[in-house]
């Protein structure tokens, strides 16, 4: 009976499609490296001898993989006119198969270029798999060394993005700190600056209810003085809100109904006025004038009253024969004129000082707000700043550490599937802030994958051509010890 002897010569049970029914036989497959065919039996034949079904001429034929089914591969002839469909008992069997397949078709259309005997064609082709083995072999040392300058390089730049993340973090640090700062003061100043809106928006009112009682139309200006007065002493009684002490307060603060009522005694103090004391407006009548005299108080004695003229003559005069120079309060432009008297006292002692106060803090406020809103601006950038870094520093540490792990050989579906994970749109970051170098690292493991993936075509190749060099050698020690 016939032995597999494996090999160029190898044998055995493939499934083959039926030339004219779409059915699937079960037939013995022999390769016969010497006629460069492949025979095929319904049964293990008993010798070499044995008639076959069929044969099928390997010469320069092409073997294709059948991409539904991992087992079954096609046959075609050079001049594509057959086609033998095949389906073997395993993936393992199929490549052993199509291996075989293919190195004797090789030796055919070797055979006919060199027009030269199979075993002399042979050991051709086994020179010409040294040849190429060297060749991958030098590539391999090749590519290796530059992977490594690429990886060295790439090192490098995961230093320096390290340093510039590092510079990031200490500058986000200080950032946030005088973030934090900035908007604390932000917070006293706002503070600070509603407390004078409510003295301002206090003083106003306070202003507004002094003016609704001397605009009305009932008494005099001395009447309306004294009404102030009044309203005055009665807000001043009543139970102020407590506010939390700040530094304005701390620094000035003013009770602006006191105020109201001191320049009421001050401008209004004549009107008020019923008794000369010193330094009072006096004027006494002269008889040889004939008009009244004005002057000044300025001493006082029992019943008499040295009083200073205009001319600075000093005379005593009887108190009864004096009278204060107080303003006509009855007339309406005398009432005018010390009532506008007082609200300009007001304005310039007490309510224009808060205003200022608030304009001030207002524009320190503006000042702040604005440096808090640039501050968080530029801490947005940095953010983003770090979070490319950290992304860069990501894939660069990923393509390091694939070339630190590397040891077998690379399987060629890996590098799809990293393709297809490095074309998720949700994965990926716009780079701004690190342009340059991101491109130089992007360019850089572009290369490593590129090179990664020749070693491997590189590396399968190789392995072929020692394989197939190993099966040839093997075929032809044997024929040579048959003859």
């Amino acid at each position: 009976m016939y032995q597999d002897r494996g090999g160029l010569e190898k044998s055995g049970w493939c499934r083959k499609k039926a030339d004219v029914l779409p059915n699937w036989n079960e037939r013995f497959m022999r390769l016969d490296p010497l006629k460069l065919d492949l025979l095929y039996y319904k049964t293990i034949p008993q010798s070499v001898d044995t008639p076959c079904r069929g044969t099928f001429d390997l010469t320069g034929c092409i073997c294709r993989i059948d991409p539904q089914h991992n087992t079954r591969f096609s046959i075609t002839s050079r001049d594509e006119k057959s086609t033998y469909h095949l389906e073997a008992p395993s993936t393992f069997a199929r490549e052993e198969w199509m291996r075989a397949i293919i190195i004797i078709s090789r030796l055919g259309v070797l055979q006919e270029e060199e027009s030269t005997e199979i075993l002399g064609t042979c050991e051709k082709l086994i020179k010409r798999l040294q040849a190429r083995a060297r060749e991958r072999k030098e590539e391999l040392a090749s590519v290796a060394d530059e992977k490594y300058k690429s990886k060295t390089r790439l090192i490098e730049l995961r230093d320096e993005m390290l340093r510039k993340k590092q510079e990031l973090i200490e500058k986000m640090e200080m950032n946030t700190d005088r973030h934090k700062q900035t908007r604390e003061e932000c917070y006293r100043l706002s503070a600070n600056l509603e407390n004078l809106q409510e003295q301002v928006r206090a003083s106003n009112i306070l202003q507004q209810r002094i003016t609704e009682i001397f605009a009305s139309d009932s008494g005099d200006l001395r009447t309306k003085a004294e009404r102030s007065l009044v309203f005055c002493e009665k807000e001043f009684e009543k139970k102020q809100p407590e506010v939390p002490d700040t530094e304005i307060h701390v620094r000035g603060r003013v009770n602006f109904v006191q105020g109201m009522k001191e320049c009421i005694e001050e401008v209004l103090k004549l009107v008020l006025q019923d008794e000369i004391t010193v330094g009072s407006p006096v004027c006494f009548y002269d008889n040889n004038l004939q008009d009244w005299i004005p002057g000044e108080a300025i001493q006082i004695s029992e019943n008499e009253v040295q009083v200073r003229t205009r001319d600075d003559k000093e005379m005593w005069h009887k108190m009864m024969v004096l009278k204060l120079d107080k303003p006509d309060i009855k007339d309406p432009a005398v009432e005018a004129e010390e009532v506008f008297h007082l609200y300009c006292l007001f304005y310039e002692r007490y309510h224009s000082p808060r205003e200022q106060e608030q304009i001030r803090i207002h524009t320190q406020y503006q000042e702040k707000y604005n440096k808090l809103k640039v501050m968080s601006s530029q801490m947005s950038l940095h953010t983003r700043k770090q979070r490319e870094a950290e992304w860069i520093l990501e894939e660069m540490n990923r393509a390091i550490d694939r070339l630190d792990k590397e040891g077998v050989v690379i399987d060629s579906s890996g590098f799809k599937k990293q393709n297809s994970d490095l074309g998720k749109e949700d994965d990926m970051l716009h780079v701004l802030a690190h342009r340059q170098t991101w491109s130089e690292a992007s360019s850089t493991i572009f290369q490593l994958n590129a090179k990664r993936y020749q070693e491997h075509q590189c590396t399968k190749d190789l392995e072929h051509a020692l394989h197939d060099r190993e099966m040839l050698r093997s075929w032809l020690v044997d024929q040579k010890d048959q003859d």
